[in-house]
């Protein structure tokens, strides 16, 4: 089972820090790739909802909950 989902900009984001995969504009994108892996993997799933161990915000910004900044 799938926990968490991730999508990068890599023309905009090259290190990976913006996680798209829950922007609204994106949705398309991500069940095209769910397709492409159900194809291989047929007994993958997902679990629906927020993803354990992370918060999702209206906007569809997706934050750890156990991230520490050390600034």
């Amino acid at each position: 089972e799938i926990n968490l989902e991730e999508l990068y900009d890599h023309e905009n984001d090259p290190n990976e820090w913006d996680n798209i995969a829950y922007k609204e504009g994106n949705k398309g994108i991500i069940d095209e790739h769910r397709k492409v892996l159900l194809d291989m993997l047929p007994q993958l799933t997902w679990r629906e909802g927020t993803p354990d161990g992370y918060t999702i915000d209206a906007d569809g910004n997706v934050r750890s909950d156990n991230f520490e900044s050390y600034y």
